[in-house]
């Protein structure tokens, strides 16, 4: 494993401080702490999936949500799996979004609000790259066969990953493309 990766880094300090608190996230107005243990083991699950859903290394996985846990421990689980990641900024339109997914030909996208499931989802009525939509929120309305939830998305790796997710670590480099990151297109189309 290449220890200066970001993802091997994630992992590295999920196993040195696995009981202290990673993060902190807000729940029905508590402060819910998560642990280095949970994240790092979250980040696996999340990259499981991934190799489940046919992310290859290189592929494009975005993700269009505001700010909330989920976004860095999928963050990391695309880098441990050697895609690259593709923020999309919460507010942008759905017009925006169908440019940046085309130009990086997403192969997996991440969203957050029902509003920005609702504008990806619109993409996939017409050809399109994406061959997966992950609703983050459980509570979001989907349709689709691409569609699912993150609860589901998740039951879909196994144990049986851990072996390709290492092999895909001790093959990346600390120089690999981690993001694209777009302006947010406010004078033209979004440039990556």
């Amino acid at each position: 494993m290449n220890k200066q990766h970001l993802a091997a880094m994630a992992f590295r300090s999920a196993a040195t401080y696995s009981g202290e608190v990673a993060m902190r996230a807000r729940v029905d107005g508590q402060w819910q702490p998560t642990t280095y243990r949970q994240m790092g083991d979250s980040i696996r699950r999340i990259a499981r999936a991934l190799l489940a859903a046919g992310v290859q290394p290189g592929d494009r996985v975005g993700i269009f949500s505001e700010n909330r846990p989920e976004w860095s421990l999928v963050d990391f689980a695309v880098l441990a799996v050697g895609g690259v990641t593709v923020p999309i900024y919460a507010t942008n339109t759905q017009s925006q979004a169908a440019y940046i997914v085309d130009e990086t030909e997403m192969a997996v996208i991440f969203t957050g609000s029902q509003a920005n499931y609702d504008k990806i989802r619109a993409i996939t009525l017409r050809p399109t790259p994406l061959r997966c939509i992950v609703a983050l929120d459980d509570n979001t309305s989907i349709d689709g066969a691409a569609s699912c939830h993150y609860s589901d998305f998740l039951k879909s790796g196994t144990d049986a990953a851990d072996a390709e997710i290492e092999a895909r670590l001790a093959a990346a480099a600390a120089s690999d493309l981690a993001t694209i990151i777009y302006t947010s297109g406010t004078t033209g189309e979004p440039k990556g």
